[in-house]
């Protein structure tokens, strides 16, 4: 057994991750690229085989997430929105500690 404290991969400096400046994508966007037009290729030439994994994953235990798998993969996940304001674009109301009294901020 080693000896001294396991840090379990997390012995950088703080403000550094450990992926050096300039790194690559472990999977370059070529190959995505290029598996994405070898599917579409097969699917185009076997598109039985296709309909036929479809009907499966909607014939499944949980056809919900079958779906969410197959819109991720084929269109990549939809862009969340996020608000960055309160109500109307004004700003974030915060409370703490009771109750929140509108009277109070007049």
């Amino acid at each position: 057994m080693a000896k001294g404290k396991k840090t379990g991969g997390r012995d950088f400096a703080p403000g550094n991750s450990g992926k050096p400046k300039g790194a690559k994508d472990k999977q370059p966007r070529r190959a995505k690229a290029s598996v994405v037009r070898h599917l579409a290729e097969y699917i185009e030439n076997h598109p039985d085989e296709l309909q036929d994994a479809i009907k499966r994953g909607l014939e499944s235990a949980n056809p919900t997430t079958f779906l969410a798998l197959a819109a991720d993969h084929l269109d990549g996940r939809p862009v969340q929105k996020v608000q960055l304001g309160g109500e109307d674009g004004g700003p974030i109301k915060v409370t703490f500690g009771g109750r929140y009294r509108p009277e109070a901020d007049a």
